[in-house]
């Protein structure tokens, strides 16, 4: 197991490039669904993050039996289908393939030892950025998103947030409180009812899991 200074170096004295590589490509995936989202129905991420999730169940059925390789397979295939569909049905967009392949790979990566926990809490901390800065331009009553409701603020939120937090619990590191709540704060303010539901969901289970984990600590 590496230690927190090494997460980018791998070995004391130089940069782990394969490790960097796959942090920046985390952090490029969510920054193209920021952008994408500046022009167009952010209902589409909700779609991308669906794949997201559909790829990393994937992932874990297959990694054991048959290892990385039949994933990208699968990834490639879904490449394949989704050109089709632009073509004969023109419901896709190259950029769209694009975002949805990416999301195949980002399962693979987010699950690799490779990635740097880091890289999830930048594409948080730039949804939270962008978001505040929306809310304070134009109001809370103003959609944060192009034709969308503000429900998908916490979409935007918890996706990096959640994946940040599971990449640090399985490599036994403290999982800050923070985000959490800044994550709940924003879906009050923007009013998305679901998402702030979401938000509350993850809040109250951190501090669950803080006190409970105290108190343990006491008892010891």
């Amino acid at each position: 197991m590496m230690t927190e200074e090494n997460l980018l170096t791998g070995k004391t004295g130089y940069i782990d490039l394969t490790r960097l590589m796959f942090s920046a490509v985390v952090v490029l995936y969510f920054a193209l669904i920021i952008a994408i989202n500046q022009v167009t129905s952010s209902v589409l991420s909700g779609a991308y993050y669906l794949v997201l999730a559909l790829a990393v169940v994937l992932y874990y059925v297959t990694k054991k039996e048959v290892g990385l390789g039949r994933v990208l397979i699968y990834a490639m295939g879904s490449l394949v289908c989704g050109t089709c569909n632009m073509i004969f049905a023109g419901n896709l967009t190259p950029l769209k393939m694009v975002i949805t392949f990416l999301s195949f790979l980002l399962a693979v990566f987010f699950l690799d030892e490779a990635v740097d926990p880091r890289a999830f809490r930048i594409a948080f901390d730039m949804n939270l950025l962008l978001i505040s800065a929306k809310i304070l331009m134009n109001g809370r009553t103003a959609r944060v998103f192009v034709d969308s409701s503000n429900n998908y603020v916490s979409i935007h939120l918890l996706v990096p947030l959640v994946l940040y937090y599971a990449v640090l619990d399985t490599r036994g590191k403290k999982t800050p409180l923070l985000p959490a709540v800044c994550s709940w704060v924003l879906s009050l303010i923007a009013g998305g009812r679901g998402g702030l539901l979401a938000c509350t969901i993850l809040l109250g289970g951190m501090l669950i899991s803080r006190l409970l984990s105290d108190e343990v600590t006491r008892r010891e």
